[in-house]
């Protein structure tokens, strides 16, 4: 039985449900995803157990990106957390492409490409909506645990970090992660062997965190009145990248590579 005749959003389907159900009932896609949620909630705990100090009291009216602060902890998550969300992202969404060697290896792809007419593109893009909807667990806990946090210590939610999570963090997390998928995906197909960095989770993964890594370094620098224009420039820079990184993968690599060796 093939798929010749499911149709293209049917084979993307089938795909993204195949990678969907090891992600979750994997050791590896499971242990990626607990550790990424688990390094997120705990920097979340972290910030708040830091303690309520007259000088970071002091520090935060003083910012004036966050008047209103009283606590270390709403000043810590609203300075540091929206930049780290990124990371988390790609580390919990490398799961998602961390079969694609294996399958790869074992034939599967060569399969698909000889009976069912895939492409390359449609492999890849299954892979992308898997890290997708990852991403979108690790946001979504993340942001939850944050803002009960933030009201448990007693402090409303700034507009600040409003904005700069839907203007910066959320956008620049999907872009990451579906970059270090992107990269994973065409790394390991160029590559031959699938030890040290050619397999999932090596330089691709790197790669993911690079885009966060040089904003969080980037943005003590800009005047906040202009974060909001930089930060959302810099994601469409990325998002750019990522889409010609996408396309060009899609096209350049031959159905040869997906041929199990």
């Amino acid at each position: 039985m093939t798929l010749r005749n499911e149709g293209k959003r049917s084979v993307n389907i089938i795909l993204l449900n195949l990678h969907l159900k090891r992600i979750f009932k994997t050791s590896y896609g499971v242990m990626y995803l607990g550790l990424a949620l688990f390094l997120e909630i705990f920097i979340i705990l972290a910030s708040n157990f830091l303690g309520i100090t007259s000088q970071s009291a002091s520090n935060a009216r003083s910012n004036e990106g966050f008047i209103g602060i009283h606590s270390i902890a709403i000043y810590v998550l609203d300075t540091t957390y929206p930049y780290l969300l990124p990371f988390f992202a790609v580390l919990g969404s490398t799961g998602a492409t961390y079969f694609f060697s294996s399958d790869r290896s074992s034939g599967v792809y060569e399969y698909l490409i000889s009976t069912s007419k895939v492409r390359v593109g449609q492999i890849y893009l299954s892979f992308i909506f898997a890290t997708v909807i990852v991403s979108t667990i690790i946001i979504s806990a993340g942001i939850i645990f944050a803002v009960s946090i933030i009201y448990a210590v007693g402090d409303g939610i700034q507009m600040f970090l409003i904005k700069l999570f839907l203007v910066y963090s959320i956008p620049l997390t999907y872009v990451s992660s579906m970059l270090s998928s992107i990269m994973i995906l065409s790394w390991a197909s160029m590559s031959k062997t699938y030890q040290g960095v050619n397999a999932p989770g090596g330089i691709g993964g790197i790669i993911g965190l690079i885009p966060s890594l040089a904003f969080l370094f980037m943005h003590v620098e800009i005047p906040v009145q202009s974060l909001y224009l930089y930060s959302s420039l810099y994601v469409i820079a990325v998002f750019a990248i990522f889409l010609i990184i996408f396309i060009t993968a899609a096209r350049r690599i031959s159905n040869e590579r997906m041929i199990s060796t």
